[in-house]
């Protein structure tokens, strides 16, 4: 017993000269744990919740995305304005004496209306070349069949319109007026064997009337000038 009391008293000693030296209190040395809290705070300063800052916030990241609709849209509008722009200038063209570039089908007829109806009405200029037949009215509307390509201009007119139309070109060509816009319509007026080709028709009815540069055969086509005038 002497002895234990004798070692325990030494430890007590030895403790208190380690604790003066750091200028702590022995309890706090020998107390259970106290190595172990210490390095616990200094976990729970790394685990700290101020470490999951929200800068990086997903949400936020998408937030800053491009509209694919608003994207998508833009080029729309563009090529949309572009189609547009060269339809104008293609119909002007044909109005204005410019080179035709359409009215090889009844669906790309080509509407001279409103110029026809202005004084001294209209001429244009366009070329059979590359067109094919889609309209062939019967033998007798020219007094030949005319199965060579055709370019077609369409008149919205009412009743009592007279319309007035001529043809020239360095070929053979022929002229018609008929009614409906198909491969064998019902031919109004038609010439084949004139210098120029020209045709006469005056409306009963209000309706589309349609002027076609007409050919003889497949293989006769080229350049033309058209006039039209309606009274």
């Amino acid at each position: 017993m002497l002895y234990r009391a004798v070692v325990l008293t030494s430890r007590l000693a030895l403790l208190a000269v380690v604790a003066c030296a750091s200028g702590g209190d022995p309890a706090e040395l020998d107390a259970p744990g106290a190595v172990d809290a210490v390095a616990g705070d200094a976990d729970d300063e790394v685990d700290a919740p101020a470490a999951d800052a929200p800068a990086l916030d997903a949400p936020a990241l998408d937030a800053a995305e491009p509209d694919a609709a608003a994207v998508d849209a833009a080029p729309d509008a563009v090529t949309d304005a572009a189609v547009d722009a060269a339809t104008d200038a293609m119909t002007d063209a044909a109005i204005d004496g410019g080179v035709t570039t359409s009215g090889n089908t009844c669906a790309e007829a080509i509407d001279l209306t409103a110029a026809a109806l202005m004084p001294g009405g209209t001429t244009v200029t366009g070329n059979l070349t590359g067109y094919t037949n889609n309209i062939q009215p019967a033998s007798s509307c020219t007094g030949f069949t005319n199965d060579g390509p055709d370019a077609i201009y369409v008149l919205n007119l009412t009743a009592g319109r007279t319309i007035n139309a001529s043809v020239t070109g360095p070929w053979d060509s022929a002229i018609e007026i008929v009614q409906p816009c198909a491969m064998t319509p019902t031919c109004l007026a038609g010439q084949d064997n004139g210098d120029p080709e020209q045709v006469s028709h005056t409306t009963t009815a209000a309706g589309l009337y349609y002027v076609i540069v007409d050919s003889w055969d497949p293989g006769a086509f080229g350049p033309y000038t058209l006039t039209v005038t309606v009274l």
